[in-house]
């Protein structure tokens, strides 16, 4: 399923025959987590993990991914990223906003995530997404053992308006 989008991408389902760019595109952007390309094909064969794909329009490439795990009212974002020449043009906006019509048709209740302590940006990123800062685990991240931010969002009772996500 696709949602076109004013601004020259498209959002899709991420689908095992994605995970090559998936992974290409975790490889080069600095801050996402790593995850190779067979951690990424299992996931999605064994229905742990779901994703979207933001596709330029022109190019047909990939040019952003969200990746998380639902467990029963609650998601958690594993990772995200998008393409360095298409940042702050609304990938990473669009596909949460995506996301979060999908887990409201499925009753999810709270979307988690962890964020590096060092990552000011992807914080304010998600404040203006509405995620709070509920706590922190300090030496999270190898190798350097950095702290990570969690950070949680209510979906209930949160209406948003979106037009270009009809699920």
């Amino acid at each position: 399923m696709s949602s076109a989008t004013p601004e020259g991408f498209f959002i899709e389902d991420l689908g095992v025959e994605d995970a090559p760019a998936v992974g290409e595109l975790f490889e080069k952007n600095a801050g996402a987590s790593l995850w190779s390309v067979a951690d990424i094909r299992e996931g999605l064969s064994q229905g742990r993990l779901r994703g979207l794909v933001a596709i330029e329009s022109g190019e047909a490439r990939i040019i952003g991914c969200l990746l998380w795990r639902t467990l029963l009212d609650e998601m958690e974002i594993l990772n995200i990223a998008v393409n360095r020449q298409y940042r702050r043009q609304r990938v990473a906006d669009t596909l949460c906003q995506k996301m979060f019509v999908m887990g409201r048709s499925r009753q999810v209740a709270t979307i988690h995530l962890e964020v590096r302590k060092s990552n000011l940006d992807a914080q304010a990123f998600y404040r203006q997404l509405g995620f709070v800062e509920c706590g922190s685990r300090p030496g999270y991240y190898p190798p350097d053992g950095e702290a990570a931010v969690l950070m949680s969002l209510e979906l209930k009772g949160k209406s948003d308006a979106l037009e270009l996500c009809d699920e």
